[in-house]
């Protein structure tokens, strides 16, 4: 068996996605208080119940992602107030 690991030329893309945003409580020019986008995930797989999985199994890996869904992130001297879109599902 060999180690060398394989170097395919053809991509392609799962038939569900699953789609999540999560924003930063911050504030606008006026000091309002306001949800910023911060960052978008996104998960592809054959199923929905697959990209759930995906899903959970990312909580894992990413502090900020886990924490998203806690509401609140330390960083640094401060805590970062997180809120999650819903969920999106899209399928090909």
């Amino acid at each position: 068996m060999s180690n060398e690991i394989p170097n395919p030329t053809a991509y392609t893309q799962p038939s569900v996605t699953l789609i999540i945003t999560t924003y930063e409580l911050a504030e606008d020019a006026n000091n309002n208080p306001i949800w910023k986008a911060t960052v978008t995930h996104v998960f592809s797989g054959e199923t929905i119940e697959r990209v759930y999985q995906i899903s959970e199994a990312h909580k894992v890996t990413d502090q900020f992602y886990k924490a998203s869904f806690e509401g609140r992130f330390p960083y640094k001297d401060r805590v970062i107030i997180l809120k999650n879109s819903e969920f999106e599902i899209m399928k090909t």
